[in-house]
């Protein structure tokens, strides 16, 4: 509302065409930032689940499947453990993605973050003599883990804020600690320092 009522200020040195534009920028931020998730992981498979149950009608273009090569996973037949183990569609994780036109469109986002867990791993340049490559390896489980992280640390704080802001009843920002207490020692770093002299170590 502030970014769209500024939009409306003629007294503004901006023109009408730039304040639009923030205002959708600002508009697209605050409402991704939340809704985001629930687009991506339920906006397809929601639906699908509700209408398989229920019966509901649907257009012939969104019940139409086509097999894709990955894993399909139906968590509604977690309280059936005899089907954890089948792997067919009765089971919880099945070989084959059965998707419909817009499962589709929603399943290229792969292909990108992809790209970015790669195009992130080289940008870290050389990986230290004292990280651990059982460390750098798990630092890929992020990528798999990016529909539960994003959950429970941006679209459910988002969620929250918003709606404690709706309501009238403010937020209170607390800046987070950020690191350790603990100084990390570097091997590399602690050799040079304790072979250094006193006099240099020491200061003038």
């Amino acid at each position: 509302p502030y970014a769209w009522r500024s939009t409306l200020n003629r007294r503004s040195p901006l023109s009408l065409r730039r304040k639009v534009v923030l205002a959708l920028s600002v508009s697209k931020v605050h409402s991704f930032w939340m809704a985001q998730w629930y687009i991506v992981t339920l906006g397809v498979f929601l639906p699908s689940k509700l209408a398989g149950t229920f019966g509901a009608p649907m257009p012939s273009w969104w019940t139409h499947r086509y097999p894709v090569p990955g894993p399909g996973w139906h968590p509604e037949n977690i309280i059936a453990p005899q089907r954890w183990l089948a792997f067919d569609d009765t089971g919880i994780v099945e070989p084959t993605m059965w998707l419909n036109v817009p499962g589709m469109m929603i399943g290229v986002c792969i292909v990108p973050l992809i790209a970015l867990a790669f195009f992130e791993y080289r940008s870290r340049g050389p990986r230290p003599a004292y990280f651990h490559p059982a460390r750098a390896v798990a630092g890929f489980a992020m990528w798999p883990l990016m529909a539960v992280i994003t959950f429970f640390f941006a679209s459910m704080p988002a969620l929250h804020a918003q709606l404690k802001l709706a309501s009238g009843t403010g937020l209170i920002y607390r800046v987070a600690e950020k690191g350790s207490r603990r100084t990390l020692q570097v091997p590399e770093l602690a050799h040079e320092q304790a072979a250094e002299p006193i006099g240099a170590a020491g200061g003038q």
